[in-house]
């Protein structure tokens, strides 16, 4: 494979590394990044029920993909799927005490992968990366 100074190909590099370790690291215990990052956000935004189109949304995948993904957590006993209140025809998704438990305990993989992230860097470095990124995303929405 060809290297590249081009930073929107090292980004994608760097993402691919972690996503391959990740999935690595979860496959063991069955679940995928995809899982994982669904969960993490739901239990992130600390609200009982997450619609199924704010996933879509959120991880901006269409709502076969969301589906799928948020069936297979279903099956695993992560989550419940429930009808939306407001509209017959939406779905939200519920984290179930296993999904948060899931999560909690992947605390541990997520600060040991940002540790190996950041591991050549020093505190400064560290920080003016994070602003820099932070920079980059805002430019981009």
């Amino acid at each position: 494979m060809r290297k590249t100074e081009d930073i929107g190909m090292l980004l994608k590099q760097i993402n691919d590394t972690l996503a391959t370790e990740a999935n690595n690291e979860l496959r063991s215990n069955g679940m995928t990044i995809s899982q994982i990052r669904f969960i993490g956000y739901m239990y992130e935004s600390g609200q009982e029920r997450t619609a199924m189109k704010e996933l879509e949304k959120q991880f901006q995948v269409s709502q076969p993909t969301v589906a799928g993904i948020v069936s297979r957590m279903e099956k695993k006993g992560l989550v419940t799927i429930l009808q939306n209140p407001d509209d017959a025809r939406a779905k939200d998704v519920a984290l179930t005490d296993l999904g948060r438990n899931v999560y909690e305990a992947g605390g541990k993989h997520k600060e040991k992968m940002e540790k190996s992230l950041v591991a050549g860097l020093n505190g400064k470095e560290i920080a003016d990366l994070k602003r820099m990124l932070k920079i980059i995303l805002a430019s981009l929405k």
